[in-house]
């Protein structure tokens, strides 16, 4: 992730951090996601759903390392939001460039819903405080499953 880059010509032009405001958007293969547990969950779960679940966390936070490496950075930058794939892509090609006509349409209007969801939720949740956001997936990173 190449954030860094725009803010540092912020920086150059002036900007104090407290004045830049960053919106992401991420670009994942898949969607990634995990399932959130509760105690209650857990009690009933074989060997094979736990390493299925440590396999979802992992992939959960080994996308998202790069924005959370980045926020933590640039502490007093506003990371306002993140847009990321909620619905896998409709794309069968193996390569994107491959995509027909259609399923780049249809990318189109999956990335404007994915856009709309994240401010959405983010002033639902937070305000338009993103760093709450990070503050919460790094708890998230803590909890393997909500008690």
């Amino acid at each position: 992730m190449a954030v860094g880059d725009p803010i540092e010509r912020c920086r150059e032009d002036g900007y104090k951090d407290e004045n830049i405001i960053v919106d992401v958007i991420l670009c994942f293969s898949s969607v990634v996601d995990y399932e959130d547990w509760t105690l209650a969950d857990s009690i009933f779960k074989d060997a094979r759903n736990f390493y299925e679940r440590r396999a979802q966390i992992s992939d959960f936070y080994s996308a998202y390392e790069d924005l959370l490496r980045i926020t933590r950075g640039y502490p007093k930058v506003d990371f306002r939001y993140a847009v990321a794939p909620t619905l896998p892509s409709p794309s069968k090609a193996f390569v994107p460039i491959f995509a027909t006509h259609e399923e780049v349409e249809q990318e189109i209007k999956n990335g404007y819903y994915d856009g709309l969801r994240a401010i959405r939720d983010a002033h639902r949740e937070h305000g338009s405080n993103w760093k709450e956001t990070m503050k919460l997936l790094q708890e998230k990173a803590a909890l393997s499953f909500k008690y």
